[in-house]
């Protein structure tokens, strides 16, 4: 993992094995480890095309079936639905005044961040206090009007999905958000 108060490139670990994931509409790249995918349900993970393009995806451990309950169960509305515990988020953000990662982070009266360098452009590395729940670290970076903000998400302790360990899925969910690149 990368040092959180370097200006280095974030990397996944040599040792860190997966299937490498690209969206094309939201030009990134992540590296997912053996269980994970995208969640392709319309309440989960939502694309717009734009432009600028905007949305969310949510990569999760459920299987689709478990998912569908899941997402059944409970309205959407209600916050940290269980659907989105023990994810990693990648949130596309219209960001017409072209803001740089830190500035955005920092209009926003979140939690302090520590620069980094993702794709060859500064972005932030963000503290677990991110997004309430997160677990871990996540990054921040802007590209053109859009910004690419990549987290690991709990929100829903013990939520567990069915065969899965806590630990190793917070493992896995930083080392996606630290294999994030950007594609374009």
């Amino acid at each position: 993992m990368v040092g959180c108060g370097s200006r280095v490139p974030v990397v996944p670990s040599p040792s860190f094995s997966g299937t490498p994931f690209e969206s094309v509409l939201f030009g990134y790249r992540v590296v997912l480890p053996p269980g994970w995918r995208l969640s392709v349900h319309p309440r989960v993970s939502r694309r717009y095309p734009g432009p600028p393009p905007d949305g969310t995806d949510f990569f999760t451990v459920r299987t689709v079936s478990d998912e569908d309950q899941v997402v059944a169960s409970m309205a959407m509305t209600e916050p940290g639905h269980p659907a989105f515990a023990y994810t990693v988020m990648v949130q596309v953000i219209p960001n017409p005044e072209r803001l740089d990662a830190a500035t955005w982070f920092a209009s926003q009266n979140l939690a302090k961040a520590i620069p980094t360098t993702i794709s060859g452009r500064a972005g932030v590395r963000v503290p677990a206090a991110f997004v309430g729940r997160a677990v871990g670290t996540g990054v921040v970076v802007a590209r053109d009007d859009v910004m690419l903000v990549a987290t690991p998400y709990l929100s829903y302790p013990g939520w567990i999905p069915p065969g899965w360990q806590e630990s190793q899925l917070i493992s896995d969910a930083q080392r996606i958000v630290d294999s994030f690149q950007l594609t374009r």
